[in-house]
C-alpha cells in the first residue's frame, strides 16, 4: 500500500474519501480575486516571478484571512491592548528570569477597529521580508514545520500616536482580573475569559509608559510548498481529487502565512517574550491567532503526525491541545500543564472549497461575525498524551472530550449520519 493510503487516526483512507475529507465530487477550484494586502506584495518576496504566480491563489486566500472580523480582532487585541504581568503563580517556568505578559480580547465592533488594524498593518510592511527556505541546503537555517519566523534589523515600532490608550482606572481593573485563576478551558468559546472584564475605552491618559520600539522580521517558508505546488500543476489533471488537493494545499499555505505574520506583527509591537492571549495554556501567538479564527488549530495532517503528502486531509483541533512540548522552548511558556487528551476533527473539504470561492467572501463582505469562518466538527478521532507532565485535575465533562468521547477505536462522531456513512 502507497505510503498515502496508510490509516490516519483509526480512520482508513477509503473511509475518508467516503466521508468528504479528502476530495469532494463538487469540487470547484480557487476562482479568488480578492485583493492581495500589503504585506503579501510582490516585492517584498526574495522569489522569481514564477514562484510568486505560482502561490498567489493562496495569497489571495490568505488576504482574505487576515481582513476577516476575528482577524482584525485578535491583531488590534494584540497591538493596543496592555499588556500586564501574569501572577507568578500561574508559571511554571521562568528561564530568563522574568515573568510573562498576558493580553486580553477586544469587545469593540469591527467598525471601530478596522481601520486601526488596516493602519498599522500597512505600517508594518517596511518591516518584513518573505522568502522561501530549502532545508536540503547545508548552508539554510536548521528549523522544523512549515514556516517560521527570524528576528531581523531593529525598525520602528508599528504602534502610532492613533493608538487606543485605556484608561488607568480601566488598567488597574484588568490587573485586579489577572491576578484570579485562570477558568479550566471549555470548547465552547474561541477563548476562556473571566466574564466581568471590561470593555475597552479611549482615553486622554497620558500616564501610560510608552513600549520599546518592536524590530522586523524575516519569514521563511518551506520551499516543500513550491515543490509541491508544481508537482500538482504539472499533472494537469481536473479531476475532484487533483482540485482537492491543490485547495488544501493552498488553504495550509494561506493558514501558514497569516499565523507567521502574527509573529512578525508581535514582534514589531514588542521586543518581550511572546505573551499569553486571555486565558490560554500556552503563549503561541500564531495558533491563538488560528484559534480565535477558525475556532482552531487548523494544519496538515503531516504536522499533526505522519507524513501523508499531498493526499493528507486538513485537520483541526483546539489550541491548545495535548501535543505540544511541556518545557521552555524558544519563545513559549506555559502556565497550565496541557490536558491529557485532545480530539482531532477532519476539515470537510466543501468548507476548503467554499472559503476559496470569491461567491462566499462577497456574501460576507459586509457581515461583522467572527465566527463565519469556524469549520464544523463532526468526525475526528482522540488521542491520549504519553507525557508523564499532564494536568491530572482536568475535567473531562467541561470539554469536547468529555462531551463527545471516542468509542473502542477512539473515534469521535458528533454527527451520527457520518458513522451510517461507514456502515458501523
Amino acid at each position: 500500500m502507497d505510503e498515502f493510503l496508510e490509516p490516519i487516526g483509526p480512520f482508513s483512507f477509503e473511509d475518508l474519501q467516503r466521508l468528504g475529507f479528502t476530495e469532494d465530487p463538487q469540487v470547484s477550484a480557487n476562482n479568488l480575486i480578492y485583493p492581495i494586502h500589503p504585506v503579501f506584495q510582490r516585492d517584498l518576496w526574495e522569489c522569481w516571478d514564477l514562484q510568486y504566480e505560482l502561490i498567489t491563489p493562496a495569497l489571495r486566500l490568505a488576504s482574505a484571512f487576515l481582513e476577516s472580523p476575528a482577524s482584525v480582532a485578535f491583531h488590534f487585541a494584540m497591538i493596543n491592548n496592555p499588556r500586564t504581568r501574569c501572577p507568578d503563580r500561574s508559571a511554571r517556568y521562568e528561564p530568563w528570569g522574568v515573568n510573562y505578559n498576558q493580553f486580553l480580547p477586544t469587545e469593540l465592533p469591527d467598525s471601530d477597529i478596522r481601520e486601526s488594524v488596516d493602519s498599522s498593518l500597512r505600517r508594518l510592511v517596511p518591516l518584513i521580508h518573505w522568502r522561501f527556505n530549502d532545508r536540503s541546503d547545508p548552508d539554510s537555517e536548521d528549523m522544523e514545520g512549515a514556516a517560521w519566523t527570524i528576528v531581523n534589523k531593529e525598525l520602528p515600532v508599528i504602534k502610532g500616536a492613533e493608538e487606543e490608550i485605556i484608561d488607568k482606572v480601566m488598567i488597574d481593573k484588568i490587573k485586579e482580573l489577572a491576578a484570579m485563576d485562570m477558568p479550566e478551558e471549555s470548547d465552547d468559546e474561541p477563548s476562556d475569559i473571566p466574564d466581568d472584564v471590561p470593555d475597552y475605552v479611549d482615553s486622554d491618559s497620558s500616564d501610560n509608559e510608552p513600549e520599546e520600539a518592536g524590530i522586523g522580521s524575516i519569514i521563511e517558508v518551506t520551499i516543500e510548498h513550491l515543490h509541491t505546488f508544481v508537482y500538482l500543476q504539472q499533472q494537469n489533471q481536473q479531476t475532484p481529487l487533483a482540485i482537492s488537493q491543490m485547495l488544501r494545499l493552498q488553504c495550509e499555505m494561506a493558514v501558514t502565512l497569516c499565523h507567521e505574520l502574527t509573529h512578525a506583527i508581535n514582534n514589531a509591537v514588542s521586543r518581550d517574550i511572546e505573551p499569553f492571549f486571555g486565558g490560554q495554556s500556552f503563549a503561541e501567538l500564531g495558533d491563538s491567532w488560528t484559534q480565535e479564527v477558525f475556532n482552531g488549530n487548523l494544519a496538515t495532517i503531516g504536522d499533526e503526525g505522519g507524513s501523508q503528502g499531498v493526499h493528507a486531509p486538513l485537520v483541526i483541533s483546539k489550541w491548545p491541545n495535548h501535543r505540544w512540548p511541556h518545557e521552555p522552548r524558544n519563545s513559549k511558556f506555559e502556565r497550565r500543564l496541557p490536558k491529557p487528551k485532545s480530539t482531532l476533527y477532519f476539515v470537510p473539504m466543501q468548507w476548503i472549497s467554499a472559503v476559496q470561492q470569491q461567491s462566499f467572501w462577497d456574501a460576507v463582505r459586509d457581515s461583522s461575525d467572527r465566527n463565519y469562518l469556524h469549520t464544523q466538527k463532526t468526525v475526528g478521532w482522540q488521542e491520549t498524551s504519553n507525557s508523564k507532565n499532564i494536568n491530572r485535575d482536568w475535567r473531562s465533562p467541561r470539554s469536547s472530550e468529555g462531551r463527545w468521547p471516542g468509542d473502542e477505536l477512539d473515534r469521535v462522531f458528533r454527527d451520527k449520519t457520518f458513522k451510517q456513512k461507514l456502515n458501523v
